[in-house]
């Protein structure tokens, strides 16, 4: 029976930029999640969700009727949508924004653990902080899609509708607190779901942990 050497010998050659090396690990990684089926519907619904909320934003503002709870604009249609239901620790897009951190970045690292990918990894011209790096924006990029973009798509269109009277400042201030509200979410969503990832070969076992950890600190 032959004995194979399964320890690796670190890169000797010429490195790319840290840039370019971190890319390469981005642009595998970003197009993974659009390959599973169930990925896909959850960020259409997601997405959908936006949609609807701006229709009925948009069917409400054509009555000429008062609603006064449409009247308050501004709050109803950032608050009540990304806070909805009003007062649960489990908002709708933070459960969705759970599910898919965990159906995504559990397998970052816990794949690569299994498959013993890591050694391919470092003995090429990729140091571990490209590694981690790369694995990193590449979830941060993903669930940041997933939150702004729907965010983005919700400004824009109640922007185009004209209801309410702001000024400039009030609708940049607006924008950048769309802006940190996904920023705040997925930047420490994306560093926990890594270090669960780390910690195990098995990406269940990191997706079951992470969701845990979530549950529990709500």
């Amino acid at each position: 029976m032959a004995i194979y050497d399964q320890s690796y010998a670190p890169w000797t050659g010429a490195y790319a930029s840290r840039a370019t090396r971190i890319r390469s690990i981005v642009e595998m990684e970003l197009a993974q999640p659009f390959k599973n089926i169930w990925v896909l519907l959850i960020v259409l619904l997601a997405f959908a969700l936006v949609l609807g909320w701006l229709l009925i934003l948009f069917l409400v503002g054509s009555v000429q009727v008062n609603i006064p709870a449409f009247a308050i604009g501004n709050k109803i249609y950032r608050d009540g949508f990304f806070n909805f239901p009003p007062g649960s620790n489990f908002t709708l897009y933070s459960m969705i924004l759970m599910v898919l951190s965990a159906t995504v970045g559990a397998s970052l690292i816990a794949r690569d653990s299994r498959h013993r990918a890591l050694l391919m990894y470092f003995s090429r011209s990729i140091t571990r902080v490209d590694y981690m790096v790369g694995k990193f924006l590449s979830l941060f990029l993903f669930l940041l899609f997933v939150t702004l973009g729907p965010g983005l798509i919700l400004f824009v269109g109640q922007l185009g509708m004209g209801q309410e009277r702001l000024t400039f400042g009030q609708r940049m201030s607006d924008l950048l607190g769309v802006t940190l509200h996904s920023l705040i979410m997925t930047v420490p969503v994306s560093a926990v779901v890594l270090m669960f990832s780390s910690l195990t070969k098995r990406a269940y076992l990191a997706a079951i942990g992470w969701s845990m950890f979530y549950l529990a600190s709500e």
